[in-house]
């Protein structure tokens, strides 16, 4: 099958999700073609004969105050169709994907017949969704499309009330649990950050306003009361300023590192003693799970399709959104209590490896290809 995939190039977990399911599918003999602003980092050190990479330019006329991106990157999937012979189009993230891959399929109708697949991954849904500027061109393209697919139960429901949908189909988001194991841990690399006895925390997101970064700051001052501890945040966003001027106001300067896009994310993970995640929206927590599968515990909100993923108190602990003084009390119950941390350090790597793995999560994809496919 020639499958084309249409995705964000960065480390949130949509553009995640994405390539590591074209890889995947390129592992099973498909020929996958990614179209995207840039190139997703995770196809970097990626090559194979079977997998291919188109980047979306943008004329830069003088008269646009905004670039026209929607219109490049519809002119762009369309071509791909004819020049791949594309047979399925998955976009993940909704917006504005879908309305393009909506517009190349008519493009091209009357010489190729291509199928529309979409996956929702939270906030296309939870935050675009609710602009009315452009509900009704979302709403539209949804309807228009062969096959909808949301990475939690809560997501779908969400979409299905906003927009009087009938059919999602839930279909988690996955890892690799060979790459993400507790048997990583490197502890060379972790005495740069830590000393024997002190705990480290971890944070890992996009450090958007909904992630509440804030909050993470919060519990961690309340850990560090009790705990001898140090913070590691690895993200790159728009509250990054915002932070380094609350760690400044605090002086925690001396007790947190912040890393922008480190390339070896699971060292990090698998070196950690606690994750957390203290979002306000979290349509599934992609982070969260690669922290199980390392054998860290995770303490996070109870949003979204976090409570799909973590069992409260037997995977990880879960707590109202905001409610500091709850995390940093079960943050400082884990760390202190070699037996607790374990036992749910366990349960957690299980639930990844079970529930989670993904060859299971990738078929379940290419069964939906294939159903429509056939």
């Amino acid at each position: 099958m020639n499958i084309g995939i249409v995705c964000y190039p960065t480390i949130g977990g949509s553009g995640v999700v994405a390539t590591e399911i074209g890889k995947a599918m390129a592992e099973k003999g498909h020929k996958v073609h990614f179209i995207s602003s840039d190139m997703p980092f995770r196809l970097l050190e990626y090559p194979m004969d079977n997998i291919t990479f188109q980047k979306v330019t943008v004329n830069q006329y003088s008269l646009f105050k905004y670039p026209p991106y929607e219109h490049s990157l519809a002119c762009i999937i369309a071509e791909a169709i004819l020049e791949y012979n594309l047979d399925v189009i998955h976009v993940h993230y909704a917006v504005p994907h879908l309305s393009c891959a909506y517009l190349a399929k008519q493009m091209v109708k009357e010489k190729k017949q291509v199928k529309i697949f979409v996956t929702l991954h939270g906030t296309d849904i939870s935050v675009m969704g609710y602009d009315k500027r452009i509900f009704p061109l979302l709403s539209f393209a949804l309807k228009s499309c062969d096959a909808i697919t949301a990475v939690s139960n809560a997501l779908a429901k969400e979409a299905k009330m906003l927009f009087q949908l009938n059919c999602i189909r839930t279909i988690y988001n996955f890892i690799d649990v060979n790459l993400f194991t507790p048997s990583k841990v490197n502890h060379r690399l972790k005495s740069y950050y830590v000393d024997k006895n002190q705990k480290l925390l971890l944070h890992v997101s996009n450090l958007r306003s909904v992630k509440r970064p804030l909050d993470v700051l919060k519990i961690f001052q309340n850990v560090k009361t009790t705990v001898d501890c140090k913070l590691l945040i690895v993200g790159q966003g728009p509250n990054f300023d915002t932070l380094l001027k609350y760690i400044h106001e605090h002086q925690l300067g001396e007790y947190i590192y912040c890393l922008e896009n480190p390339a070896n994310l699971p060292e990090l993970y698998s070196m950690s003693d606690l994750f957390l995640l203290p979002s306000e929206k979290e349509s599934f927590g992609l982070a969260a799970l690669e922290a199980m599968a390392s054998g860290v515990p995770v303490v996070a909100s109870q949003t979204g399709g976090i409570p799909e993923l973590i069992e409260h108190g037997y995977s990880g602990y879960l707590a109202p959104v905001g409610d500091v003084e709850n995390m940093a009390q079960y943050s400082i119950r884990l760390l202190q209590s070699n037996e607790l941390h374990q036992r749910i350090s366990q349960q957690a790597r299980v639930t990844s490896v079970e529930r989670f793995n993904k060859e299971y999560i990738v078929n379940q994809y290419e069964k939906l290809y294939y159903s429509y496919y056939n």
